[in-house]
């Protein structure tokens, strides 16, 4: 049974019905009890890997893309069949790993001075965030947008703010995982004043309808410039979204 320590649909967050979506999960924040052996290692690997790895990029977000590419237990855990089952119960609908190589899997660094995500709204589907290091940390929460992100967006141009009382917060916590929805959903990491917190993001999307996706290769390219995905990306929407499109078409 899980322990559910927050929890938002999709439609109560936005505040209208939506229809582009996997399933009316918005965001949950829960108690796992993943493999510590696998966490360990991940943690282990974060920290030796970062110096040489990690870059600041797109949005102020310090992190290694790919992930998974270097550190195999990341690749485990985001396949395991339990954990996929886990994320299923919550989500209410069938999932699959997101398979494009660059964004499948990331670490995050977040401090003084690695900086913390700016406010976006993700390609992927859905996501899941495991922090693994949090230490004497002052900031770094996560802060959903209340409200339509379009909406968010033009009142963040037009003051240079979120207005506070639109800010739904939920706080970070080793032991803890926080899954949502985050495609269409406005959020950011609060600034980080003191300390650090290195986490584990891993994105899935529907099994059934892997064309609900918002990765636009523009999008994509602003973090992995280097376009060595785009073949990547090309056959996967040929021969999984397109026929699972024309699929649920019909």
């Amino acid at each position: 049974m899980v322990e559910i320590l927050q929890q938002y649909d999709k439609d109560s967050i936005i505040g209208v019905p939506t229809f582009w979506k996997v399933s009316n999960l918005g965001v949950v924040k829960y108690r796992h009890h993943y493999n510590n052996s696998w966490l360990s290692t991940i943690r282990k690997k974060a920290l030796e890997l970062k110096r040489e790895l990690a870059h600041n990029m797109h949005k102020n977000h310090t992190y290694i893309r790919g992930a998974q590419q270097y550190i195999p237990e990341i690749l485990e855990l985001h396949h395991d069949p339990q954990h996929l089952a886990q994320l299923e119960e919550l989500a209410q609908t069938p999932l699959e790993p997101y398979p494009l190589s660059v964004i499948t899997s990331s670490l995050t660094y977040m401090s003084p001075t690695d900086g913390a995500t700016d406010w976006h709204y993700d390609g992927t589907p859905m996501a899941e965030i495991i922090p693994l290091v949090i230490e004497d940390l002052e900031g770094g929460e996560l802060e959903v947008y209340q409200g339509h992100s379009d909406v968010g967006l033009a009142e963040l141009q037009r003051d240079g703010e979120i207005p506070p009382e639109k800010i739904l917060s939920i706080k970070h916590e080793v032991g803890c995982s926080v899954f949502g929805q985050f495609m269409g959903l406005l959020h950011r990491v609060k600034p980080v004043t003191k300390g650090c917190r290195i986490s584990l993001n891993m994105a899935y999307r529907s099994k059934e309808r892997p064309y609900v996706d918002n990765n636009t290769m523009w999008y994509l390219g602003a973090d992995n410039p280097e376009f060595d995905w785009q073949d990547e990306y090309l056959n996967d929407i040929k021969n999984k979204q397109l026929p699972a499109y024309l699929k649920n078409e019909k």
